[in-house]
């Protein structure tokens, strides 16, 4: 039934047959206990506590949670965070965002009302910091 996916050591993975155009959607009410690798984006209503690992963009609604260490291409997040981000691209943090860990980014955008309790760092600094 699931045959796109597979689970190995405890970690659930995603890739369909187009990549980077699937999108894997975890459903409000649903938890995971779990490590959860997708290759393309994430639409995250429910909770996850492990590590997350996305190829794509990983958009997390308000009632949506994550603890864990979040890598990814680029975050748009309304939920509550607990852990690292690393995130190549863009990570939004709307009004109702909770994070408590370190953002590491490619272009950052906080709205009035999030809460950010870490350490913010830019690739393009540590880009331009390796020259």
């Amino acid at each position: 039934m699931f045959s796109k996916g597979s689970k190995e050591n405890g970690t659930a993975t995603s890739s369909g047959p187009n990549g980077k155009n699937d999108v894997c959607i975890i459903a409000g009410g649903t938890t995971i206990d779990g490590n959860v690798s997708v290759g393309g984006d994430m639409r995250l209503d429910g909770s996850i506590v492990g590590d997350v690992k996305c190829g794509g963009r990983v958009v997390m609604s308000g009632n949506a949670s994550i603890k864990g260490k979040i890598v990814c291409d680029s975050l748009v997040s309304e939920g509550k965070i607990i852990g690292n981000v690393s995130a190549k691209g863009r990570v939004h943090f709307m009004s109702t965002s909770q994070i408590k860990g370190n953002i590491n980014y490619g272009s950052l955008r906080v709205d009035d009302g999030a809460i950010v309790d870490g350490q913010l760092s830019s690739k393009t600094n540590h880009s331009e910091s390796a020259s």
